[in-house]
């Protein structure tokens, strides 16, 4: 049974984070009759899903979206990732935008956002802070130095989203972070998505510190 009525047209955002996502979210607000959040937020606060499949917290964001009244819904966020066959199975109109930034800038910005933490190492607390916030939104691995790991969650992430554009070819589409900057591919974006009457709004940044 589908807990979210089949009214509006879904979109989810997917990506590594730190390449675009919210600056995605924004160009996707600007559209008339639209509303996304970014990560779940509520009241400025985020709500993105774990990385481990949880079904509760997959059906509270449900909620969330249910409770948005707009032609286009839907959520932008790394995390939702795990996710995408339980927004298949629930979304007969849904479409995905995978954002993609260079692997090595993707790195470099993660290390300077996250400096005393480290989201892909089980570590315990030993050596980092933990965060109750983002630690669980991340998969980890056995790789000890932080910068290798997040290389390999970089390939791990882009490895699922091509097959996931090779399923399904006609509801996904890859979005270079640089293509937010060009007003053809902005328009092209829009209109794949569903967007009528696009409003074209090119070199939107959003999150870059």
């Amino acid at each position: 049974m589908r807990l979210v009525k089949q009214t509006s047209k879904v979109i989810i955002g997917l990506g590594t984070g730190r390449c675009g996502t919210v600056s995605l979210a924004a160009l996707l607000n600007a559209q008339a009759d639209t509303y996304v959040t970014h990560e779940f937020r509520t009241d400025g606060v985020p709500h993105a899903l774990p990385w481990k499949f949880n079904k509760t917290l997959f059906d509270d964001s449900l909620a969330i979206l249910n409770g948005i009244h707009a032609r286009f819904i839907g959520d932008i966020s790394f995390s939702n990732l795990p996710y995408v066959n339980a927004f298949l199975a629930e979304f007969e109109d849904v479409k995905f935008v995978i954002m993609k930034r260079d692997k090595q800038e993707t790195i470099e910005s993660y290390m300077r956002k996250t400096e005393g933490r480290n989201h892909w190492y089980a570590h315990g607390g030993n050596g980092w802070r933990l965060c109750s916030i983002w630690d669980d939104k991340y998969p980890k691995y056995r790789e000890t130095d932080k910068r290798t790991a997040i290389g390999l969650y970089w390939e791990e992430y882009y490895e699922r989203c091509n097959k996931l554009l090779a399923m399904h070819p006609t509801i996904t589409r890859l979005v270079a972070t640089s293509d937010l900057n060009m007003e053809d591919k902005v328009e092209n974006l829009l209109r794949f998505i569903g967007f009528d009457n696009p409003v074209v709004v090119a070199n939107i940044r959003r999150n870059a510190n």
